[in-house]
């Protein structure tokens, strides 16, 4: 009979509650973590708008600055497992459609 592996996500579950702890005490080690973590998505999500580096690189900036910023005012509260990600994806993407010029029609 095969053996079956429980993988555990209690460490990443951990983690996540620690960075969200972290984030909202504005500890540097966090946040220079949570800016390795979500740079590179954030800045692939402003490359499909413009191809202006300078622009991205000021966009993902922003964004990021906000959402660290809610972070320190406790916008966010940790619920369960894999909570934060999803409020920071959501977020992340309301922040850059409000980035985004409007283009009159």
């Amino acid at each position: 009979m095969a053996e079956v592996h429980n993988i555990s996500t209690k460490g990443r579950d951990r983690e996540e509650e620690v960075l969200v702890a972290g984030l909202a005490a504005n500890d540097p080690r966090h946040v220079e973590e949570f800016l390795r973590r979500t740079h590179r998505p954030v800045y692939a999500m402003t490359a499909r708008l413009t191809s202006d580096p300078d622009l991205r690189h000021d966009w993902c900036q922003d964004i990021l600055l906000k959402i660290l910023k809610e972070m320190a005012t406790g916008r966010f509260v940790y619920q369960r497992p894999g909570c934060f990600w999803a409020w920071f994806k959501t977020r992340s993407n309301q922040k850059f459609q409000q980035r985004i010029p409007k283009i009159p029609m």
